[in-house]
């Protein structure tokens, strides 16, 4: 089994044709961010998905956090993908089960863990900084909250940089 990962660029027709000829082997490539590289490389990805480069024994996952933002072209078109999956926030169970794979079992989960909207990766980090600062779930989890609140307020606004930009003074 061969895994390739596709960040930020589409693997060229000479790298996906040598993968090709090994038949024998299960390649695996996994895309980071559907939206970014489709966004970057339309024509390049569209090419990818449909074959252009025979992908015989091949699984393509691909992620992205702006599902809504895919075109159609993409999502629903047969044999580019052939399932998709929508990977909610956790629930109660889960979160109990994510605080205690880091922490131990019987660890105590703070009534606004359960009722919150939090990742897998909101809740590792939460544990990181338990275990790291030796500060308390709840503390930990207001720490998380305001770094969250800080992106929202100054990371996840587009702003337009360079000529044509409006001037701040203006």
């Amino acid at each position: 089994v061969i895994g390739v990962i596709i960040n930020m660029d589409i693997p060229d027709t000479s790298f996906c044709q040598e993968l090709s000829s090994q038949k024998h082997l299960i390649k695996i490539y996994i895309i980071e961010e559907l939206y970014s590289l489709y966004n970057n490389y339309s024509r390049e990805l569209l090419d990818f998905l449909d074959g252009l480069v025979p992908l015989e024994n091949s699984f393509i996952v691909a992620t992205t956090n702006y599902p809504e933002k895919l075109p159609e072209s993409v999502v629903n078109r047969p044999s580019r993908f052939d399932r998709l999956i929508k990977v909610d926030f956790l629930d109660k169970k889960r979160i109990i089960k994510a605080f205690e794979h880091y922490l131990g079992k019987g660890v105590e989960v703070p009534k606004k863990a359960l009722s919150s909207q939090l990742t897998i990766s909101h809740i590792k980090e939460i544990c990181l900084k338990t275990m790291l600062y030796g500060v308390s779930i709840q503390q930990a989890m207001e720490s998380v909250e305001k770094d969250i609140q800080t992106c929202k307020e100054n990371f996840q606004k587009v702003k337009t940089i360079g000529f044509g930009a409006e001037d701040d003074d203006g």
